[in-house]
C-alpha cells in the first residue's frame, strides 16, 4: 500500500495549483487572439464595404458629371443661332 507523507501532499497541491494557473493564462490568451482575430474580421469587412460604397460613388458622380455636360451641350446648342448661308 501506497503511503504519501505531508511533503508529497504539498509538493502535489503546488504542481496542480501551477497546472491551474498556467491552463487558466493560456485559456485567457486563447479568448483575447480569437476576440482580436474577430475585430480583424469586422474592420475588415468594413473596409471592403466602405470601398465599395467609394467606388459606387465615384461611378455615381461620373455619370452625373456626363449628364451635366450633355445637358450644357444641348443648352448651347438652343443659343447657338443657327448659321445662315447666302447664295451658292
Amino acid at each position: 500500500m501506497f503511503r504519501f507523507t505531508i511533503r508529497d501532499v504539498l509538493w502535489l497541491t503546488v504542481v496542480v495549483a501551477v497546472l491551474a494557473a498556467w491552463l487558466a493564462d493560456r485559456s485567457r490568451e486563447h479568448y483575447a487572439w480569437h476576440d482580436l482575430e474577430k475585430k480583424y474580421r469586422l474592420s475588415s469587412s468594413r473596409i471592403k464595404a466602405a470601398q465599395l460604397d467609394a467606388r459606387r460613388a465615384i461611378q455615381e458622380q461620373e455619370r452625373l458629371e456626363e449628364e451635366v455636360r450633355d445637358k450644357q451641350l444641348q443648352i448651347e446648342q438652343l443659343l447657338t443661332p443657327p448659321a445662315i448661308s447666302i447664295g451658292p
